[in-house]
């Protein structure tokens, strides 16, 4: 058939052969493919722009950094859409075992209803990102059978990932992991003194403060799990210890979104970034976290001022409580708002623990009983717990909290307040008389009126000053030279004595 092509039509065929070989020929085509869809006005002016973005999409990997940054892109989407795929499957196993064990299913919260009530009140995510949260804490309930509570407490936004942070509530454990840890380490550090035989010094660093127990009332009584992307898994956070909270109110850190990530502080933080994150979880939650009045109670029997017990007690939910009405909460007294959480010690405790007494100590002394009532003194004691907001300080002139309707345009039967902390921004709450959530959307960092500037060094020790000492010159050549030749003739003189007194004898 080649025989009855002309001699025109073979070279037609070569040229184009050779245009293909190169890739040249398909480029064209989609050239004018393009020209024919979009059809611009000066196809002419902008043939070169159009050549180009067509290499950029028909080329997969190239030698420009706009390629390589399109196709990395596209490999990091890709990749975390694999990571993502678990959260959009169902194959019936999970509901099965939910329907089974309705108290599994209990406590996953409703956050189609949550986010429904902030967005009201302009705070909250995209519905993207609260489906996958959702989904993501559906899976964090699978994997947790005993958790009793469960909600979604925020987002802490980093400088190079962010934290999604979600908050349950496990069964009380006596065994505490992170107290054995310190005890090791502290019995490894006296043997290996013991063993060097060199001389110990006589100070003595202030004992650390015992941490809260995990599940009872206090700073460690809910768990903490954290994630970068909802759907890549949780990672649950260490207990809060007092060290890490004393040293983290003198700081301002930004977080960079890795865990494992070092502190760069002055003072130095005894820590990671993780526990950084736990303790600025503790503060935020502990000093923002509010309900309406008469939502919670405190059990009447318990003895809040006895020394010997636990200062604080977990708040119950009220049998009796009937709502509160939209005009209390939007006074801006505050008085319909306590704080449902409660407070933490400078101690960085919430319930104060004496540093130098252990558990199980007994004395029975009567010439300790005035050293007991020094202690008992020392006491530190904060507010009382289920403290109206009305009680709050001023930061700088500015008011401690602000409130705020959703919306001024519709009823007010069908308006929800909103309340928003000033010192610590991003924490948020909603109450429509019956029910209310918090949350949390922002940088982890509590307000400051002046610029944070590091705290100074410690001020050099004073030398030592004696009013007795005085200062001498020091003597010449020819002084130190008399001296010893005075010296050498005393030593003689002592020396023919010594040897009269032995003739004699």
């Amino acid at each position: 058939m080649s025989g009855d092509l002309t001699q025109r039509d073979l070279e037609v065929q070569n040229a184009k052969a050779a245009l293909i070989g190169d890739g040249t020929y398909d480029t064209l085509a989609k050239v004018i493919r393009k020209l024919l869809d979009e059809k611009p006005a000066n196809a002419a002016d902008q043939l070169s722009s159009i050549v180009d973005r067509v290499k950029l999409e028909t080329t997969a990997a190239n030698d420009n950094l706009s390629g390589l940054q399109i196709c990395s892109d596209a490999s990091a989407q890709a990749e975390l859409a694999e990571k993502l795929q678990d959260l959009f499957t169902n194959d019936g196993s999970a509901e099965a075992e939910l329907e089974e064990d309705e108290e599994a299913g209990a406590a996953l919260p409703n956050l189609a209803e949550t986010a429904f009530y902030f967005k009201q009140g302009g705070i909250g995510l995209c519905e993207e990102e609260w489906t996958r949260i959702y989904l993501a804490m559906k899976q964090l309930c699978e994997s947790q059978p005993t958790m009793e509570q469960c909600r979604f407490w925020g987002k802490i936004m980093g400088l190079k990932a962010n934290y999604y942070i979600c908050e349950g509530k496990l069964p009380a454990n006596d065994d505490d992991d992170d107290s054995q840890d310190d005890q090791t380490s502290e019995s490894n550090d006296e043997s290996t003194d013991d063993q060097d035989g060199l001389p110990k010094p006589t100070w003595k660093p202030t004992p650390d403060v015992e941490a809260e127990k995990k599940g009872l009332p206090g700073t460690n009584m809910f768990t903490y799990w954290v994630t970068n992307e909802p759907g890549t898994g949780w990672v649950q956070l260490d207990s809060v210890k007092p060290a890490h909270m004393s040293i983290a109110r003198q700081v301002t850190k930004f977080f960079t979104g890795d865990l494992e990530a070092n502190v760069d502080s002055f003072p130095v933080f005894p820590g990671q970034e993780k526990h950084l994150l736990r303790v600025q979880i503790a503060r935020i939650t502990h000093g923002a976290y509010v309900a309406p009045m008469t939502y919670y109670q405190l059990d009447e029997e318990a003895d809040l001022d006895d020394p010997e017990g636990s200062g604080v007690v977990e708040p119950q939910m009220n049998p009796d409580f009937e709502g509160v009405i939209l005009r209390d909460l939007l006074d801006p007294s505050l008085q319909a708002w306590v704080h449902a959480r409660p407070f933490i010690l400078n101690q960085g405790r919430c319930d104060f623990k004496d540093p130098n007494k252990k558990e199980g100590d007994e004395e029975f002394d009567d010439d300790e009983d005035e050293e007991e009532l020094m202690q008992e003194a020392d006491r530190e004691i904060g507010p009382p717990q289920l403290t109206p907001l009305t009680e709050d300080l001023e930061v700088t002139g500015i008011p401690a909290w602000s409130i705020s309707a959703s919306s001024n345009l519709i009823s007010s039967h069908h308006q929800i307040a909103i309340i928003k902390s000033n010192l610590w921004p991003g924490a948020a709450a909603y109450c429509n008389g019956h029910k209310f959530d918090n949350i949390y959307l922002g940088y982890g960092q509590k307000y400051t009126a002046d610029n944070f500037s590091p705290m100074s060094c410690q001020t050099f020790e004073v030398e030592y000053i004696h009013t007795e000492i005085i200062e001498e010159s020091d003597p010449t050549v020819e002084q130190e030279n008399a001296l010893k030749a005075a010296e050498e003739a005393a030593n003689e003189d002592e020396g023919e004595d010594v040897e009269d007194d032995d003739d004699e004898e």
